[in-house]
């Protein structure tokens, strides 16, 4: 029981940081400069094209 309830709790912190990375992400992204936000949107394609090339 107490294994199961370390991995529960585990799992818990580990949302509760992606929830938190999120806030932080967007509250970066909000004070962004549009060239910034340009540059972000034209890499993230371009690292999952990469990712899907190298897989194959």
């Amino acid at each position: 029981m107490f294994e199961i309830w370390m991995e529960m709790t585990t799992i818990i912190a580990a949302f509760q940081t992606l929830i938190l990375a999120r806030f932080e992400i967007a509250n970066a992204f909000l004070h962004m400069e549009a060239w910034d936000k340009f540059f972000l949107f034209s890499l993230v394609p371009a690292i999952v094209w990469l990712r899907n090339d190298t897989s194959q």
